[in-house]
């Protein structure tokens, strides 16, 4: 019965030490997933989130919806201007100023247009002057109904946008294709109106052709405090930090339901992890107890007319194990909130003898350590814990004070 405990506290221990890696490997992790243990980091390991989510955040950053922001004033203010224009010109027409200083002066002063007085007075020496420019204002109130951006950078690689209009219509989805820029709409009122007034003298065409241009202007503005939030959002979602994690970190919580991040990172853990360190373990946990019976046999056994509890101690040593193990897959607590304290004190309660509990305590913190960081702090701190677990139970006589 002694060999066969031995061998179930190896196996035991054993297994304890991989159980987070057999998991991964036969459990693959997925978003949205409720973990149902912690994953805690048995060695130092190094998550690059630059290199693990670098290319989802481009990926994402290039699918992101830009948001635009309709502008209905435009139109409105690209009818009022031509509509001043056209009783302007129809008023110098009557007064008989067609010089074309007083046009060219109105034209920079309202437009910012910089025309020659030739140009001017050609156009208002133009006898159908007034329904050419009533006629350009058609088409460019036409062109005007659709959406119109000042510059397509933002739209690049993208399939579609969210344009914002007045209430009620509220934020309404629209293909790139259906988009065009303001060069393009310039270009588009240019054909239209050549196309329409072919027979007009060239040289007036082109004078009308400048100043309908000049009040054809974008409907949709980029929503730079919008698209900023989302951008920032996305980048906050997948970050490039390279984050350092130390034995015995949390990677992820107990019943977490994992983030895209998550998996990636547990992915990550999960690739740099290997059982090469089996033999390892194995030979320092066999030893362990081996050394441990030994004591107990050889040295207590020989010095003691009491016979050794073997049975009792090693059973204490599995259910710690068992128990403490448990403790690191489902609680989310530190390490250092494993109460180690327990097994000396549950020793001392059903042995009453301080060289066994000593060595017991001194194999329970080695092999708890094994699987719970193996750093030299923690078994420090394991075995000073029970070390002074023990020597508070020694100077209680009855056994109920221990509770």
């Amino acid at each position: 019965m002694r060999f066969f405990l031995n061998g179930i506290l190896l196996l035991i221990t054993l297994l304890a030490c991989v159980t987070e890696n057999i998991y991964l490997q036969l459990w693959p992790v997925h978003p949205k997933q409720v973990i149902p243990i912690t994953i805690r980091c048995e060695l130092p390991f190094t998550f690059d989130q630059e290199k693990a989510l670098g290319g989802k955040r481009q990926r994402a950053l290039s699918q992101y919806v830009p948001l635009y922001s309709y502008l209905p004033e435009r139109a409105k203010q690209a009818r009022e201007v031509m509509t001043g224009l056209i009783h302007e010109v129809s008023s110098l027409r009557e007064k008989r100023r067609t010089g074309g200083k007083e046009l060219a002066d109105y034209l920079k002063k309202e437009l910012h247009l910089e025309l020659s007085r030739e140009e001017a007075g050609r156009l208002l020496r133009y006898k159908d002057i007034t329904q050419l420019l009533e006629g350009v204002q058609t088409l460019e109130e036409s062109i005007l109904k659709g959406n119109i951006v000042e510059d397509a950078i933002p739209l690049a690689g993208k399939k579609k946008l969210e344009v914002l209009y007045p209430r009620p219509a509220g934020i309404v989805a629209h293909s790139v294709a259906d988009i065009i820029t303001l060069e393009q709409a310039r270009l588009l009122l240019e054909e239209k109106v050549r196309q329409l007034f072919w027979q007009v003298d060239k040289r007036v065409l082109q004078s009308v052709l400048q100043i309908s241009e000049t009040l054809l202007s974008a409907n949709l503005r980029y929503d730079q405090r919008e698209n900023d939030r989302r951008i920032e959002e996305i980048i906050r979602r997948y970050p490039s930090k390279v984050i350092a994690y130390n034995p015995g970190d949390i990677l992820v919580p107990f019943r977490k339901v994992l983030s895209e991040q998550d998996v990636l990172l547990l992915d990550e853990y999960s690739k740099q992890q290997n059982y090469s360190e089996l033999p390892w373990l194995i030979t320092v946990i066999f030893f362990t107890l081996l050394l441990y019976n030994l004591f107990l046999s050889r040295i207590f056994g020989s010095n003691s007319r009491k016979r050794t509890p073997y049975l009792l101690l090693l059973s204490l040593l599995l259910i710690t194990v068992v128990l403490f193990k448990a403790c690191l897959l489902f609680t989310a607590f530190p390490i250092y909130f494993i109460p180690f304290a327990l097994l000396p004190f549950l020793i001392v309660l059903l042995n009453n003898d301080g060289v066994p509990a000593t060595w017991t305590t001194i194999t329970g913190a080695i092999l708890l350590t094994l699987f719970a960081c193996r750093t030299l702090s923690t078994l420090l701190f394991f075995t000073f814990s029970g070390m002074v677990a023990l020597l508070l139970s020694s100077r209680i006589h009855k056994r109920v004070h221990l509770l």
